[in-house]
């Protein structure tokens, strides 16, 4: 017996040694294409996640040409914010915003074939800045940079060698940049070493993948690396981010059909839907895990628009509502479409269920107050109150072509005036002010009209 309670208390003491002694987790994110605010909220993402699960420290992939400074400045003050390790592989390119951003990390390895540098910056057309505003950029990037890399002798000296022409790069008789040319190191040129004693330039390894140099860091198998894997709200930030030319000069061009066109029609919504996705490619990333939410308001946006601002428009009516269901059922069933599984189903069909009997009950409580409030003082006031007759059915049926006022506004439903007689008036498109002279052109019932404005 006694054997047997001490093989037990052991077995648990391993178990819960085994739990102890769980491989660190290192997180890996990638850094490619054009840098943007999509990487900003990427990053920012990853090292929440990083910290609130204990992780050891995260990889940045990078693997760009550059991209936009703010974006790449927020992203370095992610990186001296966090308090795990942080490691860059360059693989293959980290050019201008992205020399920064390696620079910004603890460690920096290169891949066989990474090339680093060319990091003065520019502005979005391509042209360089003016020399005020160039020098103040590069002071403060320097400066943030040389506190980031204070643990490292040549690191300060090599970055600000990649963004500033008139810095020179010399290590004892070495002349690694001269004046009037940005540096780019290669991977064999960022490890090679100088100095006494001996310290690599800027790269602390050249490896094949990341999992050569945690190996070797880590111990081989002694860690997890745990990929951020984009969500969707992310996908399509990258993707809105590579339309933007097209997205702003289609919306500029609808702008500008508008406006050499009277009134306010399709142009004008084309137009602010092109401009409003260039908006929503740089900042959407950022609702990560509030998508449905989103889709909900973009639906109720649009059937604001369909019946305030251009009314009669049944596609942006179909649209909205069938964006703000889509959002509701997904907000309902709980589904991630970054993470579906087996019980998706199970879980789209409660969500199917509730909002089916969402639908009923309105409906149902719609009828009767429907066969209600028409006859009640309570309907002649909300509806009806600058009408001053209620709708009845013993309303003569209207002439095609006779014409009429309208008591209340269409947008597109109102109360239309035809000799003395009130009836239910519609427009087929677009809206009419109380006042309005109007044209029947079509007898739906004894008390509904179609009309045109005259």
């Amino acid at each position: 017996m006694i054997r047997f309670f001490t093989g037990t208390f052991l077995a648990v003491l391993c178990a819960l040694a085994s739990f102890a002694e769980e491989a660190p987790l290192v997180y890996e994110v990638p850094i490619e294409g054009e840098i943007g605010h999509t990487h900003v909220y990427i990053v920012r993402r990853a090292l929440r996640e990083a910290t609130a699960n204990g992780a050891l420290g995260v990889v940045l992939v990078v693997n760009t040409p550059g991209g936009a400074v703010d974006a790449m400045v927020d992203v370095v003050d992610a990186l001296e914010h966090y308090e795990g390790t942080t490691w860059a592989y360059v693989n293959d390119e980290a050019l201008s915003a992205g020399a920064y951003i390696a620079g910004a990390c603890d460690h920096i390895y290169f891949s066989p074939k990474g090339i680093m540098g060319a990091a003065a910056p520019i502005l979005a057309t391509g042209e360089d800045l003016s020399d005020t505003a160039r020098l103040k950029l590069e002071s403060f990037l320097n400066a943030k940079l040389r506190a980031i890399a204070s643990g490292s002798r040549y690191r300060a000296d090599v970055l600000r060698a990649m963004s500033d022409q008139k810095f020179v790069l010399q290590i004892d008789e070495h002349l690694l940049k001269p004046e009037g040319e940005l540096l780019t190191l290669t991977a064999a040129e960022g490890m090679a070493l100088y100095g006494e004693p001996p310290e690599p330039l800027l790269s602390a390894g050249v490896v094949a993948s990341v999992n050569v140099f945690l190996d070797s860091a880590l111990g081989q198998g002694a860690y997890e690396l745990r990929p951020v894997v984009l969500l969707g709200v992310e996908h399509m930030a990258q993707f809105l981010q590579l339309l933007t030319p097209l997205l702003l000069g289609l919306g500029l061009l609808c702008l500008f059909i508008e406006f050499k066109t009277p009134g306010f029609g399709i142009f004008g919504v084309l137009g602010a839907v092109f401009l409003g996705l260039v908006f929503v490619g740089q900042y959407v990333a950022g609702l990560a895990g509030y998508e449905s939410a989103t889709v909900l308001f973009g639906g109720m946006a649009v059937l604001f628009i369909s019946l305030f601002l251009v009314p009669g428009t049944i596609i942006l009516e179909l649209v909205g509502l069938g964006l703000s269901l889509g959002a509701l059922l997904w907000m309902l069933s709980g589904l991630s479409l970054d993470a579906l599984g087996p019980d998706s189903f199970w879980a789209l069909t409660r969500g199917v269920g509730m909002l089916l009997t969402g639908v009923a009950i309105a409906t149902t409580f719609g009828l009767l107050l429907g066969r209600t409030l028409p006859k009640g003082w309570v309907w002649d006031r909300l509806v009806l109150g600058t009408s001053g007759k209620p709708i009845t059915v013993a309303s003569p049926r209207p002439i095609i072509g006779s014409q009429g006022v309208v008591l209340t506004r269409l947008v597109p439903t109102g109360v239309v005036d035809l000799g003395g007689i009130h009836y239910e008036g519609r427009l087929e498109v677009g809206m009419a002010e109380k006042g309005s002279l109007v044209r029947v052109i079509r007898v739906e019932s004894l008390t509904t009209i179609i009309v045109e404005v005259i």
